[in-house]
């Protein structure tokens, strides 16, 4: 189990390692909004996935099924300076009150799971606008996403779009193949491997390491008995609490790497600081590779980067 936690080279690594080096595709991660599916939607289309610069420039915008102000609060603060500075047309769908609906033109308040027909009850004010960003929740999965994208290229103007996700690395996750049905660049698996849900309630699972991610909170357990248990982990997890084995890992501020913004945007990081008892997450796994015998080519993050 990987995580959004992680960078992007610790997390290509991993997938390497399971796939390659363990000969399993038993690999997945925590995952909110379906960047997999906008991106299978697009196929065959360019220039249709929206940067930061279009959220601060766009004419026409439409949040859905997300609480900006709350979830992605640099995303929110861009909208709102567009439409202080461009006047933005700002349209809200959401299940409770959010801060755009002070200076969005129209608001519209959804239970999870009906978004998509409010936004089609907008067709006539939006196909009047000169272009148009959309943003969208978790709520928006599969073959909605589809639906949405066939909604937006409908509309006769320019659509671009952002899939909302959460947490410092989720985008990178998903495009370095942290999933157990794609691997690195979205390419289809040659093997599809189990979901988190699938591994926990498969009664033959035997070993699970976990990086940088808390399966077993709130209680929950893996349904086999006598799982041999790895961590790797800033803190004394739920999940760590009951670990064979925990191996204490290193803060994005004591690393070298990137990691990827909801917008797909890779962001360098740099280590501050060096201390002593952790190490950065990619050279655990380097280690243990290592020790292993395994050959998967060099564990740092320009070379992992290059790769």
């Amino acid at each position: 189990i990987g995580s959004n936690r992680i960078t992007n080279e610790e997390n290509y690594f991993l997938q390497k390692f399971a796939r390659q080096g363990l000969r399993t595709a038993n690999i997945d991660h925590v995952r909110t909004g379906d960047v997999a599916s906008l991106v299978s939607a697009l196929s065959g289309k360019t220039g249709k996935l929206a940067t930061m610069a279009d959220v601060y420039s766009a004419k026409a915008a439409v949040v859905i099924g997300s609480d900006l102000a709350q979830q992605h609060p640099l995303l929110a603060y861009e909208l709102r300076r567009n439409w202080r500075h461009h006047n933005a047309r700002v349209y809200a769908i959401t299940r409770g009150p959010v801060r755009e609906d002070k200076y969005a033109v129209s608001t519209t308040r959804v239970e999870p799971g009906h978004e998509l027909g409010a936004l089609a009850a907008l067709r006539d004010q939006l196909s009047k606008e000169s272009e148009l960003l959309i943003l969208f929740g978790d709520s928006i999965q599969g073959e909605k996403v589809n639906e949405l994208v066939a909604f937006g290229e409908s509309l006769g103007i320019p659509v671009k779009y952002i899939a909302l996700v959460d947490y410092q690395n989720s985008r990178g996750a998903v495009d370095l193949g942290v999933t157990p049905d794609l691997e690195p660049g979205y390419r289809v698996a040659a093997q599809r491997g189990q979901t988190i849900a699938e591994m926990m309630a498969n009664p033959d699972l035997a070993a699970l390491w976990v990086v940088g991610e808390d399966p077993c909170a709130g209680g929950r357990r893996p349904a086999a008995e006598n799982v041999f248990l790895v961590v790797q982990d800033l803190f004394l997890t739920e999940t760590a609490a009951h670990a064979d084995v925990v191996l204490p890992s290193s803060s994005a501020y004591e690393k070298k790497g990137t990691v990827t913004n909801v917008t797909g945007e890779v962001q360098r990081l740099t280590a501050a600081v060096r201390t002593m008892g952790t190490k950065p997450d990619l050279e655990i796994m380097g280690l243990i590779a290592k020790e292993m015998g395994l050959n998967l080519g060099i564990w740092t993050p320009d070379a992992v980067l290059e790769e």
